[in-house]
């Protein structure tokens, strides 16, 4: 993983994908059905993942109303905390959709926190674990609510039912980022895994001082012990007659000669 500290370029290429995020929100459901979302197989996990991002700020901006409402019906004397945990809600929803989306398909493996960047495939695994720890979390405080909630009004039940639907997109979020995660960087299309190509590996070139004299980026290819030649010519030496000269031939065991007398 590469850790890249106060990356302006990374950090304006984040904020400059909000337009194209907000087109997914404007327009849902488009690549992936909503009926189909809740398959176990995706023909395009990156897509359903995308979906189910924008699934799950519906839901959460919901939720957030819905707690906005109860709590002005029997809490009416404390307007300002319960604005400012309504803004909190969705500012956390919004922010929360449009940084995994970045993070897992528009540029997979990163993560930006304005001040610090951290790039690396595992960070999609990071993600993932994320989306289903806070789903799980959510399910549990959800359970936990929902039995003072019903004898405080009927209507308050409904909120930790929908906190349980919004705790699920978050599990299903976490599936998908998963799957993505094992299919390798260039994961995507036929159910989330693809070939992956060699692995580029870093180079640094150092000088006898120790300075930094250039940096190179290989790719390592692997071949079979076949495709090794058998015998190398002999270019050249003592003994050789320069490049295409035939190869010396191996003393025999037992072929020694004697000595003269």
């Amino acid at each position: 993983c590469n850790v890249r500290i106060l990356d302006t370029q990374l950090t304006e290429e984040t904020w400059k994908s909000c337009p194209e995020y907000a087109g997914y929100v404007r327009s849902p459901f488009q690549s992936v059905p909503l009926r189909q979302l809740w398959n176990c197989q995706q023909e395009n996990w990156r897509d359903a993942f995308r979906e189910w991002g924008v699934l799950q700020l519906f839901v959460g901006i919901t939720v957030a109303c819905l707690n906005a409402i109860i709590g002005l019906t029997w809490w009416p004397g404390h307007v300002f905390v319960i604005a400012f945990e309504l803004i909190l809600q969705i500012v956390l929803c919004v922010l929360f959709s449009h940084l995994t989306w970045f993070g897992v398909v528009k540029r997979p493996g990163c993560c930006c926190c304005c001040v610090v960047c951290c790039e690396g495939h595992p960070l999609v695994l990071v993600w993932a674990a994320f989306a289903t720890l806070y789903g799980f979390m959510g399910i549990i405080v959800s359970a936990q609510s929902l039995s003072w909630l019903l004898d405080l009004c009927h209507l308050c039940a409904l909120s930790p039912l929908l906190y349980a639907v919004h705790a699920i997109t978050l599990i299903y979020m976490g599936i998908a980022a998963s799957r993505i995660w094992q299919g390798g960087p260039d994961a995507g299309l036929n159910g989330g895994i693809l070939p992956s190509a060699p692995a580029p590996v870093n180079c640094t070139v150092l000088g006898p001082a120790g300075e930094v004299v250039g940096i190179a980026s290989v790719v390592l290819n692997t071949c079979s012990q076949q495709e090794m030649p058998k015998t190398m010519p002999n270019t050249g030496g003592a003994g050789g007659s320069g490049a295409g000269a035939p190869p010396k031939k191996e003393k025999q065991p037992g072929a020694e000669t004697a000595p003269a007398i």
